[in-house]
C-alpha cells in the first residue's frame, strides 16, 4: 500500500477524489496545513518529515500553477514523484514544460479509475529503473557515443546550470559569439536534437534536455553529474 500526501488548500472539496484513491487501495493523508508550510520558505521540507513518509505527492488542482511550480522545484532534490490533479487536460507542450521540472503525471476530468491506478502503481517501478539506469551510466562514462566540438561545448554550457533554464540568446552568444540569428537558432535546434539523441543512446529519458518553449533549454541534475563526470575522467 503506498503512502500519498494530497495536497490542497480545501480538504472538504478534495475529500471524494481522496476516497477513490483510499478504494483503490492506497494511504492518503490529505493536508492543507502542510501546504501552507510548504508555501513558506522558512519552512524546511525535511523538517516536515515528508520526504521519509511519503512515497508520492498529489497536487490538488486547488493549487495555483505558481504554487505548484514552487513545490516542485523545492521537491526537486528528493526522489518523491510528484503527480498533478488538474480539471483541463494538458497540451503536449503544457506536459513537456512541467516535466522539464520534474513532474511525473497529470490526473484530469476524464482521467479514468483504472489509469489513475496504474500511474500511481507504476510510479515506484519508473524511479527505480531510473536510479538502476542513473547507477549504471556512472559506472560506464567511458562507453557512449562521441561528440562533435559544438555538442561538447553545448552540453558544458547547460550543466553548469543543471534545472535551470539557459536562454537561446545566451547559446547563441557562448557557442558562436554572435547574436540569436535565424540561422543560429537553426543550428541550434538541430544541436540540441542531435545532443538528445546521443543522450537517449546512453540511457537517458527523452526530457533529460528540457525545452522551456519561448524561453531556452535546461538539462537534468541526472545529465549533470554523468557528464561532470565524464569531463573529470577527461573521456
Amino acid at each position: 500500500m503506498k503512502k500519498i500526501l494530497f495536497l490542497t488548500k480545501n480538504i472538504l472539496v478534495d475529500q471524494k477524489f481522496q476516497n477513490e484513491l483510499q478504494q483503490l487501495n492506497f494511504e492518503v493523508f490529505c493536508s492543507s496545513l502542510l501546504l501552507e508550510k510548504l508555501l513558506d520558505n522558512t519552512s524546511s521540507f525535511d523538517n516536515l518529515g515528508i520526504s521519509t513518509c511519503y512515497e508520492i505527492i498529489l497536487l490538488s488542482d486547488t493549487i495555483s500553477d505558481k504554487e505548484a511550480m514552487f513545490l516542485l522545484k523545492n521537491l526537486q532534490q528528493y526522489s518523491l514523484p510528484v503527480v498533478r490533479k488538474d480539471n483541463l487536460s494538458p497540451t503536449k507542450k503544457i506536459m513537456e514544460e512541467w516535466s522539464a521540472y520534474g513532474l511525473k503525471g497529470w490526473i484530469h476530468a476524464e482521467t479514468t479509475k483504472s489509469e489513475v491506478r496504474e500511474l500511481l502503481s507504476n510510479l515506484d517501478y519508473i524511479e527505480e529503473n531510473r536510479q538502476k539506469n542513473y547507477q549504471s551510466r556512472l559506472l560506464s562514462v567511458h562507453d557512449g557515443p562521441s561528440f562533435s566540438r559544438l555538442e561538447r561545448l553545448l552540453i558544458d554550457i547547460l550543466c553548469q546550470s543543471p534545472k535551470q533554464t539557459v536562454s537561446r540568446n545566451e547559446l547563441c552568444h557562448k557557442l558562436w559569439e554572435s547574436d540569436a540569428t535565424n540561422s543560429n537558432l537553426s543550428h541550434l535546434s538541430f544541436l540540441v536534437s542531435k545532443l538528445k539523441k546521443k543522450l537517449e543512446l546512453i540511457g537517458f529519458d527523452k526530457e533529460c534536455i528540457g525545452t522551456i518553449w519561448g524561453k531556452g533549454y535546461q538539462v537534468t541534475q541526472e545529465v549533470s553529474d554523468w557528464w561532470g563526470a565524464k569531463v573529470e575522467l577527461k573521456v
